[in-house]
């Protein structure tokens, strides 16, 4: 986590994901889900996380976390993709 700036962990807007390998295109999808691992809305506010929460799930259970940006926060998130070579 330290290469996380201290002011986005502090939003409470974590959530928690789970790989699977999408048949179709070969690639793995990330799907949110709870502690139990079942599918989650990431849009759904009831299931944000605290950063301290979704790591601790995340260590125990082999999940991704994510943060999940929305409207109600200052946040400009950019998503690079292959950007390194």
């Amino acid at each position: 986590n330290h290469m996380i700036p201290k002011k986005l962990t502090d939003i409470p807007q974590w959530i928690t994901w789970k790989g699977f390998l999408n048949v179709d295109t070969g690639k793995m999808d990330k799907i949110p889900v709870n502690s139990q691992g079942i599918k989650i809305s990431s849009k759904d506010k009831n299931n944000w996380l605290t950063f301290d929460q979704a790591c601790a799930i995340a260590r125990e259970n082999k999940f991704g976390i994510g943060f999940q940006a929305s409207a109600d926060n200052p946040v400009v998130l950019v998503d690079l993709d292959n950007c390194v070579t």
